[in-house]
């Protein structure tokens, strides 16, 4: 009896600016990239996406730095709250792209 050794797992990073808004388009076409590259996304890899938030709407209606330090920066609740609605918009664009890769196959 031979044991057979697992497929490795990678996780491949993108990172890109969270400032930014993304939308489902440029999730499937960044993804879909990445997969028409060889070698770079196999079956078992992990994807997993990096955004850096460097500024976060003011309630004055500007941008502020993501820096509670900073005399102009913004607290730690603005931070989250903005954090949590990139979160919430980056996997209603992405989880929708991984589900149709399983189903077909990929």
């Amino acid at each position: 009896m031979t044991m057979e050794s697992p497929i490795p797992q990678w996780y491949v990073v993108i990172a890109c600016d969270a400032t930014k808004d993304r939308t489902e388009h440029d999730a499937k076409v960044i993804v879909e990239r990445i997969r028409s590259t060889d070698g770079i996304l196999n079956a078992n890899d992990k994807l997993l996406v990096l955004g850096i938030l460097h500024r976060v709407p003011h309630p004055m209606g500007y941008q502020t730095l993501a820096c509670p330090e900073s005399f102009s920066g913004t607290n730690f609740r603005e931070m989250e709250e903005e954090v949590n609605k990139k979160v919430e918009a980056y996997a209603s664009v992405l989880l929708p792209r991984r589900e149709d890769y399983e189903n077909a196959g990929a």
